[in-house]
């Protein structure tokens, strides 16, 4: 027997729906977190030609109009998942990440739930997609981002857990976690991945290696615990793992059968990009589990 939604979640979930199996994942993933905590969920479909264009003898735009809402709803029957939508809505824009980011900011959601190319398992050149991408760097709203073969009844019965470098940037997406572990009543893990300096691997002896990693993981440890505390995380348990940091926590994820994997971003420029990596962005491509990706806030 599926567990009831929490009446206390006000919060409004957007699928974009590009009415293809990219996003066949995203709207599974939504409709599971709408049944289990509650919320509003809005299907949301962006039309990037103008309806006049397919008008035909007797047509209107908003016959189209009408009609792609009838094909929302149906791709959403499609997946087994239409009931779990409180409504579906389409918008006009020149590209989707346009329509999707103009929703937000017309308060017509507090988050955002997308598919990526990618599948949970394999590898391929394009992993995230043009949209899933632009969105994750744009950030007008947390973003989940799904793998496009998820199963509402695949998702893991595992933690919310949170990736954190134990900096300011991670608060807003502490707090995001932790609303959502408690809306789903799942428990809240905190991961910090520690990994071995790069001087040490190349001159330091291996049983040297080992002892300083074990001593930068007690570190780590009691570092998490001081950050949580900090933070009013509440009890949470401190996952330390070693390794780079998309491996680990993506492999953290799936050993732990994590139902949602969050994490903050630094909104990184086009400039830094070229140079850095964003952890967010690797994560959304290659994780087995969905990735919330949660921008940090002024304050937070």
């Amino acid at each position: 027997m599926p567990t009831q939604p929490s009446t206390e979640n006000t919060t409004r979930w957007i699928a974009g729906l590009d009415l293809l199996d990219l996003s066949r994942g995203a709207a599974c993933f939504a409709a599971w977190l709408r049944d289990q905590s509650g919320g509003h969920l809005a299907g949301v479909h962006v039309i990037e030609t103008a309806p006049y264009a397919f008008e035909g003898p007797g047509e209107t735009a908003a016959d189209f109009g009408a009609w792609v809402l009838r094909q929302a709803r149906a791709f959403a029957e499609s997946a087994g998942v239409a009931s779990s939508f409180d409504s579906f809505d389409a918008v006009e824009a020149t590209a989707p990440e346009d329509g999707l980011i103009a929703a937000i900011e017309q308060d017509r959601g507090d988050a955002l739930i997308i598919g990526r190319r990618a599948p949970r398992t394999g590898s391929g050149f394009i992993r995230l997609g043009r949209v899933a991408r632009r969105l994750v760097r744009a950030l007008p709203a947390p973003v989940i981002v799904v793998p496009r073969d998820v199963a509402k009844g695949e998702i893991g019965a595992g933690p919310v857990i949170i990736a954190t470098d134990l900096a300011d940037d991670s608060r807003a997406a502490l707090r995001f976690a932790r609303a959502q572990a408690r809306a789903l009543d799942r428990e809240l893990v905190i991961a910090h991945v520690v990994t071995t300096p790069r001087a040490l691997r190349r001159y330091a002896s291996p049983d040297s290696q080992s002892k300083a990693l074990a001593e930068h993981v007690t570190r780590a440890r009691s570092s998490a615990a001081q950050w949580a505390r900090q933070h009013d995380a509440g009890d949470v348990r401190v996952a330390i793992v070693t390794g780079t940091v998309a491996a680990a926590i993506g492999a953290l994820a799936a050993a732990e059968d994590a139902c949602l994997l969050v994490v903050g971003s630094r909104r990184l420029s086009t400039v830094k990009r070229t140079f850095l990596s964003s952890v967010g962005s690797e994560l959304a491509a290659t994780s087995p589990v969905a990735v919330a990706v949660v921008p940090p806030r002024d304050g937070a």
